[in-house]
């Protein structure tokens, strides 16, 4: 039996022990991450059925906001009438994480200290220890002398368990923070180890803004520079939402979104009876009138485009880049179509225009053949050489014809994008093209001529989205196809280039805030070897983290003469039989809910006119194996 197993099995236990209290076997709350890390727990506290989160932003009202509509513009030029109360109305202040805890974790509750001591002391969940490897944490309302908040026990199979205690400490002042005066307390706690060293260690975290973290991190023995930053070693958290895309990117996350709801419209006309079959609709056009249709997809046939100047574009400057990208002439045919189809009103706008396209294939002097890896290439391609009669698309076609080029068209845009910032370009192609999509692509070949096509005994119209075709595509291998859709590999491009342009944020983001082009080689071969997502869910997420190593002396400006937002303190003992770490935590911001303890105040600042850390302390002390 592993040790997750019986892991479980203490939680089941206490399940049916404990049936007044909540218990879970989950990750830990995110006050206590910084402890446990991200490994699953025990966690055991009373739950409140029904609050309101204090964790959202709530628009302060006040006598100075007017609730009726004022029409009078008269008034001196020299009268102040700003309302300051609504400078309060912005939830997103510079310096601050955009949230502290999850809203789950405002209706946990601390229970007494001696119910939370008698349940670590339960014999039958002692013996279940022995055989297991994990942790338990139970929240304490802090109503004892020493404002105890948590107690804990560490099961280590095959050894003695570890306990430890966790204590608020107050409010303190960030220029009373002593390091030797911890020390000596560690010290005092450690007297009965002959323990003669102390491993010290400090974590500094610094919020650049809402979307990035700064933390040095540095360690020594029997001493601690607080504000050091000599050998110390720093590490960047960003998070990035693609809700809150920048506005230089959007257009091309537009045109990912346009492109998810063209595949949603073929699915749509896919999963109709096949006895009560409507025509196909096109949903996301903004309209264009059809003589300037017209006039554009001759002018894509018939004029060159000349690429705009690049002589200028600095490669570090990746914002500067996407600028120019979003203008970028396209010298494709087909990626100049996508430009203009996508912009048809409806469905039937939609059959026109390919219409259109394949009558200026046949009539027209084209002066941009177009070279790209797609059918409607492949279409007018052989159309124009007279090899292939006009296609006359019916059903989906249309709109599974727009979609690939689309899917083309953006991904050449992004690959264009990270070559002009020399970022390897190529790793955007092997990630685009790799595994089943290559395959499908290199399968997929089919015969060009309609003459040389086996006649079919049902001469019904068979495309992808037709009943059958999966199950029939050897067999069918010598028919020419006006369209080649197929869902899995559709999605699996969306979900890749959506991974694509998440970087891209990120790396603006980068710029913007920090401006250390050493790391954005990191973070684009970080965010591009992370697992594929869907897209829905990575659309809708509310944010993506990432993580790497910089230089201290590049992000010196941002963190020296600063005092962190947060510290985490480290000192560790150990003698012969035991050893006994003492961690405390500061945060100008209290890490716990208002409503967590019932007699602590998480949320008074006693300092008004000077910052103050919240500050808790953990104690745990361990026995040594043999």
């Amino acid at each position: 039996m592993n040790s997750r197993t019986n892991l479980t099995n203490i939680y089941i236990q206490l399940r049916n022990k404990l049936e007044n209290y909540y218990v879970i076997l989950d990750y830990p709350p995110t006050y206590l991450q910084k402890i446990i890390g991200n490994e699953k727990i025990i966690f055991v506290c009373k739950k409140e059925r029904s609050l309101k989160s204090s964790n959202e932003f709530t628009p302060r009202q006040g006598s100075a906001i007017k609730k009726e509509v004022d029409l009078d513009l008269t008034g001196s030029p020299l009268k102040d009438d700003c309302e300051v109360e609504r400078i309060d109305l912005v939830p997103n202040l510079p310096n601050q994480p955009l949230t502290k805890w999850c809203f789950e974790e405002e209706l946990f509750r601390g229970i007494s200290v001696n119910v939370a001591r008698s349940i670590l002391c339960d014999f039958d969940l002692q013996n279940l220890m022995l055989e297991s490897n994990g942790q338990m944490w139970i929240l304490c309302n802090g109503s004892d002398k020493g404002k105890t908040i948590f107690l804990n026990m560490i099961f280590d199979k095959g050894a003695n368990a570890a306990a430890g205690i966790g204590k608020f400490l107050g409010v303190t002042p960030c220029s009373s923070l002593n390091a030797s005066e911890l020390i000596k307390e560690h010290r005092r706690l450690t007297m009965k180890l002959n323990a003669n060293d102390v491993e010290c260690s400090i974590e500094n975290y610094f919020y650049v803004n809402s979307n990035i973290v700064l933390r040095t991190s540095c360690s020594s023995m029997n001493s601690l520079q607080l504000n050091s930053f000599n050998n110390c070693e720093v590490k960047m958290f960003q998070t990035c939402s693609l809700k809150e895309a920048n506005i230089d990117t959007i257009d091309f996350l537009n045109q990912l979104r346009i492109l998810s709801m063209i595949k949603n419209d073929i699915l749509q006309f896919r999963e109709q009876d096949e006895g009560d079959i409507k025509e196909a609709i096109y949903s996301c056009g903004r309209g264009i009138d059809l003589n300037d249709l017209e006039r554009k997809i001759l002018e894509a046939f018939t004029e060159f485009n000349t690429p705009l100047d690049e002589s200028d574009l600095d490669s570090s400057d990746i914002e500067g880049i996407v600028q120019h990208s979003k203008h970028r002439i396209s010298t494709d045919l087909t990626d100049t179509l996508w430009d203009v189809l996508k912009c048809c009103s409806s469905y039937k706008d939609l059959k026109l225009a390919f219409k259109l396209v394949f009558q200026c294939s046949v009539k027209c002097n084209i002066v941009n053949i177009p070279t790209n890896n797609n059918r409607l290439a492949e279409i007018i391609r052989e159309v124009s050489q007279g090899r292939l009669a006009k296609p006359c698309l019916s059903g989906s076609e249309p709109l599974e014809l727009l979609l690939e080029i689309g899917l083309e068209k953006l991904f050449k845009d992004y690959k264009d994008i990270f070559s002009k910032c020399n970022l390897p370009a190529g790793m955007v192609g092997k990630f685009y093209e790799d595994g089943p999509i290559e395959q499908e692509i290199v399968s997929s070949v089919s015969r060009k001529s309609v003459y040389v096509a086996p006649k079919a005994d049902n001469m019904k119209r068979k495309t992808l989205l037709r009943g059958g075709f999966e199950d029939r595509r050897d067999s069918d291998f010598g028919v020419f196809r006006n369209s080649k859709f197929n869902e899995a590999d559709v999605n699996t491009k969306l979900s890749k280039l959506l991974q694509i342009h998440l970087c891209l944020e990120h790396l603006i983001i980068t710029q913007i805030n920090l401006n250390v082009k050493s790391v954005y080689e990191e973070i684009f071969v970080q965010l591009i070897a992370k697992p594929l997502r869907s897209f829905d869910s990575l659309i809708n997420d509310s944010s993506d983290t990432i993580e790497c190593s910089i230089s201290i002396n590049e992000v010196i400006n941002h963190i020296e003469n600063k005092e962190p937002n947060e510290r985490k303190i480290t000192l560790k003992s150990t003698g012969k039989i035991s050893e006994i770490q003492s961690t405390w935590l500061y945060s100008k911001e209290s890490v716990f809910p208002p409503e967590t303890f019932e007699n602590i105040s998480t949320d008074d600042k006693e300092f008004t006119k000077e910052d103050i850390y919240f500050t808790w302390n953990y104690t745990n002390t361990k026995a040594r194996r043999f």
